[in-house]
């Protein structure tokens, strides 16, 4: 039914959209809510061509990457920029919208100023104010101004996701290798599983040593008899565990469990799996943020007040980096930032008292 298109701008697409199976319920009050407002912010006619299910896309240009999303959450982005469009700048916000090679960082800006908005301490939020900084004029995501607070913030938006990684291309690779030397090596005690760890992300050289510890270890086994017993050789480890014993990740890491397909359906998880690989991308993530926060620091003036509103999936991926960031006397114009993750809001600020006041965040 994905290949089915209907047109929700006439009543008959509509209805025969909100009868398709699976359907969200409120898709229907929804659209009558904010169907109207939903067009003026995404005027493109390619938006209300929307595909079984309710997905949809739009196109700058056809050789522009296409913006992704589904019927049901542009309403709820219509909603939040119902609220945003009192702010001075609005206009610039849905420019930025027209460019679908950027939509999803759009959208996370579209998603911050609405938190910025909706803080009990909010006087005035300004979309894109300009900004003297020693390079010349720039433009931030946003001029914050609260009460009580005599110093002017400016909002930077950045977004770390683990598609900024190679990491998960490098270890898919991996894990073929390991896979194949897995194999060669059979047979191994049934019951029991290899873990593969790499602590400290792949490297030139990597492969290499896994494999040579999954020899080593399968040598080891076979003297021995099953048991629990690890190997090390720098940042990677190699053991040999029961497959009933889970192992603790430490995050940011990259996971893959590899099991043998039976005639009968198996549950993935450590118990089936003959061989789990575990490669950490903390080192990676730190390369990021600290490039990410970097250049969201141009953006503000020597003088300025500036707090970089930081998308990441876990706030401990994040946070030892940051508050290394704020230590450095080379960002003085940092004085925070706002980590918005799968655990809420939070605002770090190391040392630096300037923002203290908004640790209510």
């Amino acid at each position: 039914m994905l290949n089915r298109r209907y047109n929700v701008l006439t009543e008959d697409g509509l209805a025969a959209l909100l009868a398709e199976p699976g359907i969200d319920p409120g898709l229907s009050s929804a659209w009558a809510e904010f169907g109207e407002d939903c067009q003026r912010f995404f005027p493109s006619p390619d938006w209300y061509h929307v595909a079984g299910m309710g997905v949809t896309e739009y196109r700058t240009t056809p050789d522009s990457p296409p913006a992704v999303s589904h019927l049901s959450d542009l309403l709820r982005i219509t909603a939040m920029l119902r609220s945003l469009q009192r702010c001075v700048g609005f206009g610039r916000l849905l420019a930025k919208l027209l460019d679908s090679g950027s939509f999803e960082s759009t959208i996370y800006e579209i998603e911050v100023g609405c938190q910025l908005l909706s803080h009990s301490r909010t006087d005035e939020l300004e979309i894109e104010p300009i900004v003297e900084t020693r390079s010349g004029p720039k433009r931030p995501d946003y001029g914050w101004k609260l009460r009580g607070f005599s110093l002017p913030l400016y909002v930077e938006c950045k977004r770390y996701s683990p598609r900024h990684l190679s990491i998960s291309a490098e270890a898919t690779k991996l894990g073929r290798r390991l896979e194949k030397e897995y194999s060669a090596l059979d047979p191994w005690p049934s019951g029991w599983r290899v873990d593969v760890v790499l602590k400290n992300g792949i490297h030139n050289g990597s492969p290499e040593r896994c494999e040579a510890l999954m020899r080593a270890l399968h040598v080891r086994v076979g003297k021995e008899g099953p048991r629990e017993v690890s190997l090390l050789d720098n940042e990677v480890q190699v053991s040999f565990v029961p497959r009933s014993k889970d192992r603790q990740i430490i995050r940011p890491g990259v996971q893959s469990l590899y099991l043998k397909a039976g005639p009968t359906p198996t549950r993935v998880g450590t118990e089936n799996a003959y061989l789990l690989l575990y490669v950490s991308f903390a080192r990676q993530v730190r390369s990021v943020v600290r490039r990410q926060i970097e250049d969201a620091c141009k953006q503000f003036s020597p003088e300025a007040t500036g707090i970089v509103a930081l998308s990441a999936p876990h706030l401990a991926d994040v946070e030892q980096t940051v508050n290394q960031l704020l230590a450095r006397s080379s960002l003085s114009n940092l004085a925070g930032v706002l980590v918005f993750s799968e655990d809420g809001g939070h605002l770090i600020t190391g040392t630096r008292p300037r923002i203290a006041a908004l640790s209510d965040y």
